[in-house]
């Protein structure tokens, strides 16, 4: 995908197809970010979900689960 902000992507089964970890500075950030993968030709509809505390490191990271249109 090229976007440096989607840490990780994965392939998944049941709800959603793929499931993207995203770090990004702030919300505003992350909002942005969000318009740009809702265009991708083929994101048919996304949900986030916001880390709000980690065991390992402090960070604002979120989880975005999109599906594919097919």
């Amino acid at each position: 995908m090229g976007i440096p902000q989607i840490a990780t992507i994965h392939n998944t089964n049941g709800r959603w197809d793929l499931i993207a970890d995203i770090r990004t500075h702030s919300l505003e950030a992350f909002n942005a970010l969000l318009g740009e993968v809702r265009a991708i030709d083929g994101v048919s509809s996304t949900e986030t979900s916001l880390l709000l505390d980690t065991l390992k490191r402090k960070l604002i990271y979120t989880r975005l689960l999109f599906k594919v249109r097919h």
